[in-house]
């Protein structure tokens, strides 16, 4: 089954290239996929952030924002930061249930 002649040769060779580029270009193609995904992930992580940032913000859209960020497992560090570092402000039910997501998400990040 091994090429034996000098055609038997090119014609192995022949189909032995254009697998190979398609191979090399499959694997690239995975890899620049890989890599949007992540600053896409990465961009939406701190547009996240930056919402539960805002001042002029509702509360309870910044309880959503805050129980979303515990999809971001690799950012762990900074998020137990910013669940030990939010101040809330107030002591309405909403307040209240955003203190409460703060723990929530600081223990979750805290077991894993």
């Amino acid at each position: 089954m091994f090429p034996n002649s000098t055609s038997d040769w090119i014609a192995f060779v022949g189909i032995l290239i254009p697998l190979t580029i398609a191979s090399i270009t499959a694997a690239i193609f995975v890899f620049n996929q890989l890599r949007d995904n992540q600053y896409r992930n990465y961009k939406k992580f701190f547009e996240i952030t930056d919402s539960i940032g805002r001042k002029d913000g509702s509360i309870v859209s910044k309880v959503a924002a805050i129980h979303e960020l515990r999809k971001y497992k690799p950012y762990k560090d900074v998020i137990i930061r910013i669940c030990n570092g939010v101040e809330v402000d107030g002591d309405a039910k909403s307040a209240e249930l955003l203190r409460q997501e703060l723990q929530m998400t600081r223990d979750y990040f805290k077991s894993i």
